[in-house]
């Protein structure tokens, strides 16, 4: 999430130093919060989006095969 926070950071001192206008700063800002919410959701329930290993190894064996 680190990576996330640095966005906004930026996203910050753009506004501050009026590279960006207050509309394009808060549209930018509320596209963010909603992207770090899933970010967040994901990294929550990280073991309903990723496979298990034996199941990537299966898969990445397979795709070799085609």
């Amino acid at each position: 999430m680190q990576e996330a926070s640095e966005t906004q950071t930026w996203l910050d001192f753009c506004f501050a130093c009026n590279y960006i206008a207050e509309a394009t700063f808060k549209g930018l800002d509320e596209k963010y919060e909603h992207i770090l919410a899933m970010l967040n959701n994901m990294e929550m329930k990280a073991k309903t989006f990723c496979l298990p290993p034996a199941h990537r190894r299966t898969l990445s064996h397979s795709e070799d095969r085609e």
